[in-house]
């Protein structure tokens, strides 16, 4: 019964993983909620303490780059643990049922919330009828079948906003309060998430209100019109960043400020597209380099722009702290 619901729980988890976009590693739900990537690592974790009743000592998996290779050591340790039942070890100082109760269960349940994040994520995984599902206890593997009974009123669709790419314009008049209602909820986003780098002095209304009369202010909406991120491109340095020992510097430089992506929409790949349409913005208007600063602080910022091919370049000092400068070299540019 063990060994099959441990298969059981390697089919639920690849059938909740299988066709995942390829950021949902990294999507965060809310404040404090596990990624995917950190759930899966999870899992590993408890099913890893189930495996101490078999071989003693303790267990506690150390953080893995990608989703991928938490999957993989995900299935190593199911697989592990099959061995154990299967050549008939007697678990220590427990009983079965015990950990069926205890660290099988819990696996289970977080098998379950990654199906959850996947629906958050907006790229929902179909329902099915687990009764007739291809379970077979020999197989704790990632290779696992596809679905025997699909729900039939299925239709395998995600939320359109994800199939098309939201519109990057410049911004006008009209955009300026829908602008600051964003800005306001990534400030109490940020806040709640303990990332002390902007307040009510910066970013103010008359930065937005200058960005918008010079005509740099660029807005993301989605496919119903939602204002869904926005940025600032220009060729305007901080004067601090005259300290910084820059690589690139030949040609014009571009600088990217106060991008943000609105809370409810982060996880879906918009602040890539945002720089992507930066970059592709500063090249239409000749300029070689792109410049910028992240709070280091903000881990979620740093990821994005190291993942982008960004080099970090060295820090700055601002009101709120450190912050890391990174730079980049423009397609079609000779710098």
């Amino acid at each position: 019964m063990l060994r099959h619901f441990l298969a059981a729980l390697a089919y639920r988890a690849q059938k909740a993983l299988r066709g995942a976009p390829e950021d949902f590693g990294d999507f965060e739900a809310g404040n404090r909620v596990r990624t995917p990537k950190e759930l899966v690592r999870h899992m590993t974790s408890v099913l890893g303490y189930a495996r101490t009743h078999f071989r003693g000592g303790t267990y506690r998996p150390e953080p893995l780059p990608t989703l991928a290779a938490e999957v993989e050591r995900f299935h190593e340790m199911l697989a592990d643990l099959t061995h154990h039942l299967e050549i008939g070890d007697a678990p220590i100082d427990t009983t079965p049922n015990k950990l069926l109760q205890g660290p099988f269960s819990d696996a289970m349940t977080h098998a379950g919330q990654l199906a959850m994040l996947r629906r958050l994520h907006g790229s929902p995984v179909a329902p099915e009828n687990f009764i007739v599902a291809d379970i077979d206890a020999e197989n704790v593997g990632p290779a696992q079948p596809k679905p025997r009974s699909p729900d039939p009123g299925w239709s395998g669709e995600v939320r359109p906003e994800l199939l098309t790419a939201p519109s990057v314009i410049a911004a006008t008049a009209t955009d300026l309060p829908a602008v600051m209602r964003l800005v306001r909820a990534c400030v109490e986003d940020m806040t709640r998430r303990g990332i002390d780098q902007w307040d009510e002095i910066y970013p103010a209304r008359d930065r937005f209100e200058a960005d918008l009369s010079a005509g740099n202010l660029y807005v993301a909406r989605s496919h119903d019109q939602e204002l869904v991120g926005i940025f600032t491109l220009n060729g305007v340095q901080d004067f601090e960043y005259e300290e910084v020992p820059w690589t690139i510097l030949e040609g014009p430089v571009a600088v990217v400020h106060r991008l943000m992506v609105a809370p409810r929409a982060q996880g879906r790949g918009i602040a890539k597209r945002l720089m992507a349409a930066a970059e592709a913005r500063a090249s239409e208007l000749d300029f070689a380099v792109m410049r910028l600063d992240a709070f280091t602080m903000n881990p979620r910022a740093l990821q994005l722009y190291r993942g982008l091919g960004y080099h970090e370049a060295g820090e700055v000092v601002f009101r709120k702290g450190v912050f890391r400068c990174f730079e980049k070299k423009l397609p079609g540019s000779h710098a």
